[in-house]
């Protein structure tokens, strides 16, 4: 079960900038020190992730934090633009450090735009484990967004907990991880692919590690 108090430690500037100075990933020691490890992170990338990533193409991670995917769609293909919209400029100045080899840039938002990006100039939209923490009406304007930015035929990537179907030990778990409980009753797959159609985005995939499980990955293509 994840702990609270375990990722926000991770998160903690303090730990962030220690790491740096260290030159360790923390994206990779979080992944470790999650349920499942390094092997969890690996077999989420390759269902819900590679199979959309190709030479050269343009992305953009909205909450990007330590970059626990972005560091692995990198490695696999370092010909990729990477965009990332990272609110907490400590995170932000690590992010540009980690990834100062490729082609990385940082770009500023309100929290709920994505602001310097042309209408469909984007070929994937990544989104992990971002929307649990917003709010419902946040999330509708992201997914207008979302749909503004990418090509057609473009890919948006998206995980979040599914708190329709979660069960009272699925329910303490997310407590422990978020403050925000006003999604729980409508922030569910069931929404979003609906809500998604207004904006012409049409799911192709949705991905659970285990049956039941709250973490849920949904795919959609641009029209």
């Amino acid at each position: 079960m994840w702990n609270g108090n375990l990722v926000e430690g991770f998160l903690s500037r303090e730990f962030i900038l220690n790491m740096m100075q260290n030159g360790q990933s923390v994206a990779k020691e979080l992944a470790a020190a999650s349920p499942g490890g390094l092997e969890f992170q690996e077999r989420n990338f390759r269902m819900a992730i590679a199979p959309f990533i190709f030479p050269h193409m343009k992305v953009l991670e909205i909450g990007t934090g330590v970059g626990v995917y972005t560091e692995r769609i990198l490695e696999a293909e370092p010909s990729v633009h990477y965009y990332s919209l990272e609110p907490q400029p400590y995170l932000e100045f690590y992010l540009n450090v980690l990834f100062r080899n490729y082609s990385f840039y940082s770009i500023q938002g309100s929290g709920a735009d994505i602001p310097t990006i042309k209408n469909s100039e984007l070929d994937l939209v990544l989104a992990y484990n971002v929307f649990t923490y917003l709010k419902i009406t946040v999330v509708l304007k992201y997914l207008r967004e979302i749909s503004r930015v990418l090509k057609p035929s473009g890919k948006a990537v998206l995980h979040f907990f599914e708190v329709d179907s979660i069960s009272p030990n699925g329910l303490e778990e997310l407590e422990s991880f978020t403050n925000n409980f006003d999604n729980r009753l409508i922030l569910s797959a069931s929404f979003l692919k609906n809500y998604a159609r207004r904006w012409n985005l049409e799911l192709i995939s949705e991905y659970r590690l285990s049956p039941g499980s709250i973490s849920t990955w949904l795919v959609f293509e641009k029209l």
